[in-house]
């Protein structure tokens, strides 16, 4: 979650983007909490290569976000694993990835004996 009027998240976008290039793992969407006319022009000035999609104010609501930028780590059954606040760079994202796809895999195996 970010907003073109936030330094944090403007300072994280290239984080953003360099985690979104190399990671297998998972795919990176921004939800920008502005109007449409300033994400257009930020994903132009700033080159962003991922997704971005416009929070109409129900949806970060509904999730209880009212600080940014926030990061939700959301699995493949759409449950949030993580939620990140302040600002973060692709290491510890790909560490707290790591981390999940770690503990999944640990849950996983101890089901299947």
């Amino acid at each position: 979650f970010f907003a073109s009027w936030c330094d944090p998240c403007l300072d994280e976008i290239p984080e953003l983007k360099k985690f979104s290039e190399k990671s297998t793992n998972a795919t990176v969407i921004g939800v920008a909490l502005d109007d449409e006319k300033n994400v257009k022009k930020l994903i132009e000035d700033m080159k962003i290569n991922y997704q971005v999609v416009l929070d109409n104010g129900k949806f970060s609501k509904n999730l209880g976000i009212n600080s940014i930028p926030t990061t939700l780590i959301v699995g493949p059954d759409l449950k949030i694993k993580k939620i990140l606040f302040g600002e973060v760079n692709s290491e510890r994202l790909e560490k707290v990835l790591n981390q999940i796809i770690s503990k999944e895999s640990e849950r996983e195996s101890t089901q299947n004996k």
